[in-house]
C-alpha cells in the first residue's frame, strides 16, 4: 500500500500549493476526579468520569483555533494552512460550514470528516465540543432553511465510537500485556530508583514528580510500538487514500481525520515515532518533553502537504516531477497555545525549503517577518518519501500483528486470531465447520445456525485451553519485547508507584486486576483534573 502511496504522488501534476488533508489527535477537557494505578488501568464505570463544563469550554476553543489555522480564509493563508472544501461533484469548495452538500456555504460533510473517540464520555463529549469549535452555529441559517438545520443554527458532526474492549487505535495503551510487564521492570529500574530516592522529601512538588513519572512511562524503550502501532497503520492509510483521491482530481475523501483521546494517545504515537527528549536538542526543547504533559484540549496534527520541489530536492523520490509531498506535525499545548512544529526524527533540509517555499508562494503579501516565520514553522518537517520509511516499519495494519506483539487474547479481533490459529494446530474439522458458520446468510435461522456452530468451536477451544494451561503447570510467558526475552521483574516499592495516567481494564488476567500498593501522596483535586 505504501508503495503504492508514493507511486501515485510522484505522478500528480498540479500547479498551486495545497494542504491535501490533516489528520489530528486531541486530548479530552477537564473531567471529574478520576483514580488510577500505576499500569494505566482505571475503575469500570460506564463512560468514566464526565466531561466538566470547563473541559467542554477548553475543548470547544481549541475547535476555534484548529478552524482559525484549517478553515477561515481570513486567517488560515497567512501560514498557507487553508484546507479546502469540496462540492456536489467533487470539485474545490471554498465553502467552511459542515453539512449537506449543495447548501449555501457547505464544504466539508460526512464524506469528508471523519471523527472517532474512545468509548468514554470525556472523550466523547471532548469530540462533539472540539467540532462545535471547528464547525461554529450559523444563527442565519436556518431562516433560509428551517428544514436543513437546528433552530439555532448549530452543524452537528457525528462522532464514532466502539466498545471500549476492542479499541486498539486510541486505548491500546489499556490493553497491551507485553507494555505492562515492561512497566512494571521499569519500576525496579535504576532511573525509576533513582527519582524515587531523590524526591522523598518533595510533596510539595508533587506535579513536577507526577508529569516526570507519566513521560517516562511512555518512552520509547517501554511502549516500542505497542500503543501506537495500529494507530499508525490508520495514520499511512488515511494519507494514502487522500493521495490516490487528489491524484484522481476529487475533493471527495477523508481529508479532515480526527481522534478524540487521551495524552497516552499521543504520547504514545510519538514514542512510535522514535521522538522523545533523548532524540536531539530540538526534541529536548518540544513542550511536552520538559517534562511536562500535553495541556488538557491539547492538539496533535499531521498535515499532508502538495508543495513544489525546491533546487536541488529532487521532487518524489520515484519520479523527476518537479512537486513533493510534505508532511508536517504540529502541536497546540492547549487552547491558547500558539501551534508548534514538532521536531520529527526524518526531518529534512529538502521538505523544510519546500514547505516554506509553498506557504510564501501563496501569500505574495506576507512581510519579511512573516515570510522568517513561515520558514522556522517549516523546519522539522519530512519529505512523504521520508515520513513512510520512518513510520512504516512501527505500524500495524493488521490487528493480528498487535495482538502477538502484546500479547493480548481478549480484544474481539485476538479471539478471532486465536481461534483460528489452535484450529489450525489441530486439524481436527473445527476449521471447516467454522467457515461453514460464517458463510450462513444471516437471516434468523441463520443467525441461530451461526451461534449454535460459535458455541461448539468455542466450547472445544477452551476445553483445549484449559487442557494446555493444566500440562503446562500454569508457566507464564516472557515479552519479546524485554531485554533477552526474560521476564520482567516485580515492581520494587517505591514512592509513586500508585500514580497512573487514563486507561481502562487491560487483557491481562485476573491476576493484573488488583492494583499496586497505593503511594504515600495523592494528586491534589485540582492536580486530578490534569491527569
Amino acid at each position: 500500500m505504501f508503495a503504492c502511496l508514493l507511486l501515485i504522488a510522484a505522478c500528480m501534476h498540479a500547479t498551486n500549493a495545497e494542504l491535501v488533508m490533516v489528520y489530528s489527535l486531541q486530548r479530552h477537557g477537564a473531567r471529574n476526579v478520576l483514580p488510577k494505578g500505576a499500569l494505566l488501568t482505571e475503575t469500570d464505570l460506564i463512560g468514566g468520569p464526565t466531561l466538566l463544563p470547563e473541559g467542554q469550554r477548553q475543548t470547544y476553543n481549541a475547535g476555534a483555533a484548529f478552524r482559525a489555522r484549517y478553515l477561515s480564509n481570513t486567517t488560515c493563508s497567512a501560514t498557507g494552512t487553508c484546507l479546502n472544501g469540496s462540492d456536489a461533484s467533487g470539485g474545490v469548495s471554498s465553502g467552511g460550514k459542515y453539512g449537506v452538500v449543495g447548501q449555501p456555504g457547505v464544504g466539508f460533510g460526512n464524506f469528508d470528516v471523519y471523527v472517532r473517540s474512545s468509548a468514554l464520555d470525556r472523550t466523547l463529549m471532548s469530540g462533539v465540543c472540539f467540532f462545535n469549535g471547528v464547525f461554529p452555529p450559523d444563527p442565519a441559517a436556518p431562516a433560509a432553511n428551517p428544514a436543513a438545520y437546528l433552530p439555532t443554527g448549530a452543524q452537528v458532526v457525528p462522532v464514532y465510537t466502539q466498545s471500549d474492549q476492542n479499541d486498539i487505535i486510541i486505548r491500546a495503551y489499556t490493553k497491551c500485556p507485553a507494555y505492562q510487564d515492561a512497566l512494571e521492570g521499569w519500576f525496579g529500574s535504576a532511573e525509576f530508583q533513582s527519582q524515587a530516592n531523590a524526591s522523598a522529601g518533595l510533596r510539595a512538588q508533587i506535579q513536577d514528580l507526577a508529569y516526570w513519572l507519566e513521560v517516562r512511562k511512555m518512552q520509547p524503550a517501554l511502549t516500542h510500538n505497542l500503543l501506537a502501532g495500529p494507530l499508525l497503520a490508520d495514520l499511512l492509510g488515511s494519507m494514502s487514500d487522500a493521495v490516490e483521491a487528489a491524484g484522481n482530481g476529487s475533493q471527495l475523501y477523508y481529508k479532515l481525520v480526527s481522534l478524540s483521546g487521551h495524552y497516552n494517545t499521543q504520547l504514545g504515537l510519538l514514542a512510535a515515532l522514535g521522538l522523545e527528549a533523548g532524540a536531539g536538542p530540538a526534541a529536548a526543547a518540544f513542550v511536552w518533553y520538559r517534562p511536562s504533559l500535553p495541556k488538557l484540549a491539547a492538539v496533535l496534527a499531521f498535515e499532508l502537504h502538495y508543495a513544489p520541489a525546491t533546487a536541488g530536492s529532487g521532487g518524489s523520490s520515484n519520479s523527476s516531477d518537479s512537486r513533493m509531498y510534505v508532511v508536517r506535525a504540529v502541536a497546540q499545548d492547549g487552547p491558547s497555545a500558539s501551534y508548534v512544529t514538532v521536531p520529527l526524527p526524518c526531518a529534512s533540509a529538502a521538505a523544510a525549503a519546500a514547505l516554506a517555499a509553498a506557504v510564501n508562494a501563496a501569500t505574495p503579501a506576507a512581510n519579511a517577518t512573516a515570510a522568517a516565520a513561515n520558514a522556522a514553522a517549516a523546519v522539522g518537517a519530512c519529505t512523504l518519501d521520508d515520513f513512510v520509511a520512518l513510520a512504516a516499519p512501527q505500524s500495524m495494519p493488521e490487528a493480528a500483528d498487535w495482538c502477538s506483539a502484546c500479547g493480548n487474547n481478549d480484544v474481539a479481533a485476538c479471539r478471532i486470531v486465536s481461534l483460528q490459529s489452535e484450529e489450525g494446530e489441530g486439524g481436527d474439522g473445527d476449521g471447516e465447520a467454522w467457515k461453514i458458520a460464517v458463510s450462513v446468510v444471516v437471516t434468523f435461522v441463520g443467525a441461530l445456525a451461526l451461534a449454535v456452530c460459535g458455541v461448539c468451536v468455542w466450547s472445544r477451544y477452551t476445553a483445549g485451553r484449559q487442557q494446555q494451561q493444566g500440562g503446562a503447570g500454569g508457566a507464564g510467558s516472557s515479552s519479546s519485547f524485554l531485554p533477552g526475552g526474560k521476564a520482567a521483574a516485580a515492581p520494587a516499592p517505591g514512592c509513586f508507584e500508585g500514580v497512573g495516567g487514563g486507561g481502562g481494564k487491560g487483557g491481562r488476567g485476573e491476576g493484573m486486576d488488583a492494583e499496586l500498593t497505593p503511594a504515600p501522596f495523592r494528586y491534589s483535586s485540582a492536580a486530578a483534573h490534569q491527569i
